[in-house]
């Protein structure tokens, strides 16, 4: 019981690790995020960039799903289809590319706290706590480019944010749903 308690605990740390990790580097972007988007952007190759990061995430997502030896079942399938096209959806009606990078950064973020909180809570308190986190975090986000030069506060991208990790939590905790009763078969 011990070592279940304690390998818990390491994993927790890893993942809330990760998550800080994230964090910090998003806080970065605030400062060094736009003169690397201007460059892109001079150059023609930002909405390639980004459109490369969003399958870059997309064949890691699918590498680990299938690293198990097991296929996905229908509704993972489904899902895989309905994020794909939430995603492409927003992502094509996004005016700034650079806009694009909140799904990513955010969605990667409330993963990762959904995972750390749901190794002690149950599912449904871990996704609010998640989620709650995650929007806090956008926020101080946004806060932070107030006073950041040539970079403002936005409602728009705080909402952005948290619906970033909105969209995440609620796919990870569908896919946790759907996924074991198959894994378990």
């Amino acid at each position: 019981m011990v070592d279940l308690v304690s390998s818990l605990a390491r994993r927790q740390r890893r993942l809330f690790g990760a998550a800080a990790l994230v964090m910090l580097s998003i806080y970065a972007m605030a400062a060094f995020g736009r003169p690397v988007a201007n460059v892109l952007r001079a150059q023609g190759m930002l909405r390639f960039f980004v459109a490369a990061l969003f399958v870059t995430a997309a064949v890691v997502g699918v590498v680990w799903v299938l690293k198990n030896g097991r296929r996905p079942n229908r509704r993972e399938l489904l899902l895989f289809g309905a994020l794909g096209l939430v995603y492409g959806l927003f992502l094509f009606r996004m005016t700034y590319p650079e806009e694009a990078f909140h799904f990513l950064e955010y969605g990667l973020l409330g993963a990762l706290l959904l995972a750390g909180f749901a190794l002690r809570r149950p599912l449904r308190p871990a996704a609010w706590l998640a989620f709650g986190a995650t929007a806090f975090l956008g926020w101080t986000d946004e806060l932070l480019q107030h006073f950041v030069p040539e970079r403002f506060f936005d409602w728009r991208d705080v909402a952005l944010n948290a619906f970033a990790g909105l969209l995440a939590i609620v796919a990870s905790v569908l896919w946790e749903r759907w996924a074991r009763p198959a894994a378990g078969s």
